[in-house]
């Protein structure tokens, strides 16, 4: 976890927040959203790479974003608890604070993407028959998340586990279209959110990602 942290620590610029994302997402940490492979349904003969949103500490985004008392109840309890678990990281109180309020500030900008993501809208659907993506065609619906770099740490500890002729997501890098997006605008808002939400506050929420 220290060296975890440490990564999240050494943010310092935008550049560094990618490489903080590309280290995070490729060891499948609590993050933005979850990987998994597995064979699609009616397609036995390719396995396919599924990409699902999250980032959320509550399941149900609707939590975030109702205004009634118990929902409201939730996330002042939440907060309380992200400034403890910073305090315990041996923040002072004021800085404590300001990273429990700039990672929900954050979980609440998600669960915007989360409520308002279809599945489907013109113009982000996938040009192949099969519904997937090719890695290319992912980079630039989001070309702020740094996919190439994350895969390629991927690769790399299958290569470092398995030997250098074990066949390491060669079909991503070759360019095949077996990426799987689960609301491809989420990834998109994700993407453009790395650009507009200050570098502190994306600090702040993988921090607490990982502490939680």
């Amino acid at each position: 976890v220290q060296r975890v942290l440490a990564r999240v620590d050494a943010i310092e610029d935008r550049a560094g927040l990618e490489e903080a994302l590309a280290f995070l997402i490729g060891l499948n940490l609590q993050s933005v959203f979850l990987m998994k492979v597995n064979l699609p349904a009616g397609h036995h003969d390719r396995y396919s790479l599924y990409l699902k949103p999250s980032g959320l500490t509550m399941a149900d985004p609707a939590l975030y974003l109702r205004e009634d008392q118990d929902a409201e109840q939730l996330q002042d309890d939440l907060r309380e608890h992200f400034t403890r678990l910073h305090l315990l990281l041996g923040f002072s109180p004021t800085a404590a604070a300001e990273a429990a309020a700039d990672a929900l500030d954050l979980e609440h900008t998600l669960a915007k993407f989360h409520a308002e993501a279809p599945s489907n809208i013109d113009g982000l659907q996938s040009p192949h028959a099969s519904g997937h993506y090719a890695l290319g065609e992912v980079e630039s619906l989001s070309p702020h998340l740094p996919w190439r770099r994350m895969f390629g740490r991927i690769k790399a500890e299958c290569v470092e586990l398995e030997g250098k002729d074990a066949s390491c997501l060669e079909s991503v890098f070759g360019g095949q279209d077996i990426i799987v997006l689960s609301k491809p605008s989420f990834f998109k808002r994700v993407s453009d959110a790395v650009v507009s939400e200050p570098v502190r506050v994306w600090k702040n929420y993988l921090r607490t990602r990982i502490i939680y």
